[in-house]
């Protein structure tokens, strides 16, 4: 798991995606919709039929499913990206096709931390600025995606300084198996 809850996410609108930057990009990782909601519907049948052509595929998207038909015909769940069904890409392209930008929230809504500004969640830079206690108290969520750390070379078994976001997130909740 890589998202932390920092207060209950009681938001009264039925439809709301995560946005990912400052832009119109979303996530994946928090999203609110009523059962059988047509974004739902549509990001799984995404995933059940991979490489068939989608009303909000882009040029892109096609040639990458009719190469994954012709390459991994023998399985064709091989190559899974995040364009694909219900990927942070693939949720986007839907959610765009559907004209529902409107109920993307922005990044401090969720995320808190743009992922350009990432790292910072290690080191002592959001504490020394003064930005952390504000950010905290403005956000639902923090998410410290795996992918993304991985990419940057954090490793979040390691010990940070202690005024650093991810070790004040530790002491404020703690993990229950320890």
């Amino acid at each position: 798991m890589d998202t932390v809850c920092l207060r209950p996410l009681d938001i009264a609108d039925d439809v709301v995606f995560a946005g990912l930057d400052y832009t119109l990009a979303l996530n994946n990782a928090i999203i609110k919709l009523p059962r059988g909601h047509v974004v739902a519907q549509a990001a799984a049948d995404g995933y059940k039929n991979l490489n068939r052509f989608q009303p909000w595929d882009n040029t892109r998207a096609k040639k990458r499913k009719i190469m994954r038909r012709l390459r991994f015909w023998r399985d064709p769940r091989a190559k899974i990206g995040s364009e694909d069904g219900g990927g942070m890409l693939g949720l986007q392209a839907i959610v765009r096709h559907f004209g529902l930008e409107k109920h993307i929230r922005r990044v401090h809504y969720f995320h808190m931390l743009d992922m350009a500004l990432l790292d910072y969640a290690f080191d002592n830079t959001l504490h020394d600025m003064g930005a952390l206690e504000p950010m905290l108290s403005r956000s639902y969520t923090v998410h410290l995606p795996n992918s993304w750390l991985t990419k940057i070379g954090i490793d979040k078994t390691a010990t940070f300084p202690d005024n650093s976001l991810y070790e004040i997130l530790k002491r404020r909740y703690p993990d229950p198996r320890q």
